[in-house]
């Protein structure tokens, strides 16, 4: 609200600093869809923040964020503590895991472990489509249900999630990636560039300044 930013402004300049711009998280997906979706210009399309904490779903057109929500419950912070929990890995363990094998068997990872990951994070999943379900009805009812989603966060690097999501919304999802030419070259092999999409975005605010 104008209140809070106002008092911010106002505690910064307690601090001695000028504050000339404040930005938040749904302007920075915004810009971060913009950036690598030409479609925006012909109509609404979202994005989907899926982290630790609350998801942030954010419905953008080519002048910015329309429409916004926290969608509570569903994060993934307490699915990934049970995943290396239960099988005994760290962090960078767990993050492979889940790029390599995702919710489905794939390549060498085995189906075991495949359907343990699936387990540990289909309650934060069912949470999520039952919240993103009922957020694509009230943005239809005001004529700015999005076109397709953008999946960033650490649910977009999850092996086979933009399909799973796809089939239970009934809406086109797709991990946010930068093309090749976007990338500088030792940057250009990595495997999911979901996880840093929101960083970009806010990288763009002074880009696009």
């Amino acid at each position: 609200s104008p209140d809070v930013l106002n008092r911010c402004v106002e505690d910064l300049a307690c601090l001695g600093m000028d504050c000339e711009i404040i930005d938040a998280l749904p302007f920075a997906l915004s810009r971060a869809v913009q950036f690598i979706d030409p479609t925006v210009s012909n109509g609404p399309v979202a994005a989907l923040d899926w982290g630790a904490g609350h998801p942030s779903f954010v419905v953008v057109n080519e002048d910015g964020p329309i429409l916004t929500r926290s969608l509570r419950g569903c994060g993934l912070g307490t699915a990934i503590d049970q995943i290396q929990t239960q099988l005994s890995i760290d962090e960078m363990e767990c993050a492979q895991l889940l790029t390599t094998c995702g919710i489905q068997a794939a390549g060498k990872v085995t189906s075991r472990i495949a359907e343990q990951i699936g387990r540990n994070i289909a309650d934060s999943l069912d949470q999520l489509i039952d919240q993103l379900q009922r957020t694509l009805a009230f943005a239809d009812q005001r004529g700015v249900k999005p076109k397709h989603i953008w999946l960033f966060g650490c649910g977009g690097t999850i092996a086979g999630m933009d399909q799973a999501l796809s089939a239970q919304l009934d809406i086109e999802v797709r991990n946010w990636q930068l093309a090749p030419e976007q990338l500088a070259r030792p940057l250009a092999s990595l495997p999911a560039h979901a996880i840093f999409g929101a960083a970009v975005g806010f990288s763009l605010l002074n880009r696009n300044a």
